[in-house]
């Protein structure tokens, strides 16, 4: 993904409302994924498996999580080989629902965080 918007989906009982990654090779580099809802992980994007970089001028902002594992309301990384190289990650929500919080960024594995991405109001 190089531009365009990918706003406003809803994943019931699901991942990834925004962009869900289940294998092969992604880069995403431009565009804004925002106001996306899922139900599980990764509001905005869920990265199970596969090859994933963010990198430019990419936006990924105010997304959320409406269920009750609360892993990732911006971001959630399950790949193991992830390079976040640019971009803004933003207006992460700290959601409390039966006293669990939710972070903006949730990682299941390491990951590299390169140059100079943007990562600001995630709670």
């Amino acid at each position: 993904m190089s531009d365009g918007v990918i706003s406003e989906n809803r994943a019931y009982l699901g991942a990834g409302a925004g962009i869900y990654i289940n294998g092969g090779s992604v880069s995403v580099s431009g565009g804004s994924i925002d106001n996306n809802s899922a139900d599980t992980v990764g509001g905005g994007v869920c990265i199970s498996f596969g090859n994933v970089e963010i990198s430019g001028s990419v936006t990924i902002q105010d997304n959320m999580l409406l269920g009750s594992e609360f892993k990732g309301t911006e971001l959630y990384i399950g790949a193991e080989n992830l390079t976040i190289s640019g971009g803004v990650i933003q207006n992460g929500v700290y959601s409390m629902s039966m006293g669990i919080p939710s972070y903006a960024i949730y990682s299941e594995k390491t990951f590299a965080m390169t140059g100079s991405p943007t990562i600001t109001d995630c709670a």
